[in-house]
């Protein structure tokens, strides 16, 4: 009987939010919206791109049930990477106070030009530090000869 008590208990649903695939600008992808631990199976899942609400190039499975009795679903939405663009999941359900959003941007997914550009020069930098010892221990090896 306890069982049947905790199934009729509105969950807070979980929200993940991803690219398919790696995200290179200018080549085209899919973010996934994974909504998860959703009871009962009522929900409202809405793409936003910039603040503004996507009307069009997404779609969405229907609940898939899971072995808790609790529901899952995905929501997909088909983008085009741009370093200005940014995109939140929003997700309206019983068990949450206010609607969710779940914020993907060019942050979330793969590195920027100053992560690129600090990268670069850390690496920059252990080359010219290998590169000196071996200079270094060239002119030891010389000087004891």
């Amino acid at each position: 009987i306890q069982e049947g008590i905790n199934l009729m208990k509105t969950e807070v649903p979980e929200v993940t939010v991803f690219p398919k695939s790696p995200v290179m600008l200018g080549q085209p992808n899919t973010l996934i919206c994974h909504v998860d631990n959703i009871f009962p199976p009522v929900i409202n899942i809405t793409w936003l791109k910039n603040g503004h609400s996507v009307t069009e190039g997404f779609s969405e499975t229907s609940f898939l049930s899971k072995n808790d009795h609790s529901f899952l679903k995905i929501s997909y939405l088909t983008f085009l990477p741009s370093d200005d663009d940014f995109y939140d999941c929003k997700v309206e359900h019983w068990g949450l106070d206010k609607p969710l959003l779940k914020h993907w941007g060019r942050e979330n997914g793969s590195a920027g030009s100053k992560e690129l550009l600090g990268l670069g020069s850390g690496v920059m930098n252990l080359l010219f530090l290998g590169l000196g010892v071996v200079i270094r221990n060239k002119n030891v090896k010389g000087l004891v000869r």
